[in-house]
C-alpha cells in the first residue's frame, strides 16, 4: 500500500490530525513506515532475522507483546488496551511504531528479557526454556 493510500486510510479511521502525526512519526525511521506492507520486490513476505520472535509477557501477566516474523507486533494488556504495528530489531534494541503513530523503544537484556515502557517482559513458551 502506498504512503498516500495509508495516510488516507488512517485519516478515515482516526481523523485527519492522527494521520498527519502518524505520517510524521513514521518518516523518522523509513524501516517503520506505516505504508510498508512487509513485502519484498518479488511480492513475497519479508522475514525478520533475529532471535527474539514470539510472545513476551510481564511477570504479573498484565501486558503482552507478540513479535511476528513479518515485522509486525501485537500487544494486549493494561486497561483493556490492545494494538498492533510495526517493529525493527537492531542488535539488542527494538523500536515499535503502533497504528496511531506512536514510537517506542526497548532493549533486550539477554535472550529472555525485554525492558520496554518501564516494564520487564519475559519470553513465554518453548523458546524461553531453550536457553
Amino acid at each position: 500500500m502506498s504512503d498516500a493510500r495509508m495516510t488516507l486510510a488512517v485519516a478515515v479511521a482516526l481523523g485527519a490530525g492522527a494521520a498527519v502525526f502518524c505520517t510524521a512519526a513514521a518518516s523518522l525511521d523509513p524501516s517503520l513506515r506505516a505504508g510498508d506492507d512487509a513485502t519484498d520486490a518479488r511480492g513475497g513476505q519479508r522475514r525478520q532475522a533475529h532471535p527474539y520472535l514470539g510472545s513476551w509477557v510481564t511477570a504479573d501477566g498484565s501486558m503482552r507483546r507478540e513479535l511476528l516474523p513479518t515485522g509486525y507486533h501485537a500487544q494486549a494488556g493494561g486497561r483493556g488496551e490492545s494494538g498492533q504495528g510495526r517493529y525493527v530489531v537492531e542488535r539488542d534494541r527494538i523500536r515499535f511504531l503502533d497504528a496511531r503513530g506512536s514510537l517506542a523503544e526497548g532493549i533486550f537484556v539477554g535472550p529472555n528479557e525485554l525492558h520496554h515502557g518501564g516494564r520487564i517482559f519475559h519470553r513465554q513458551g518453548k523458546a524461553a526454556s531453550a536457553s
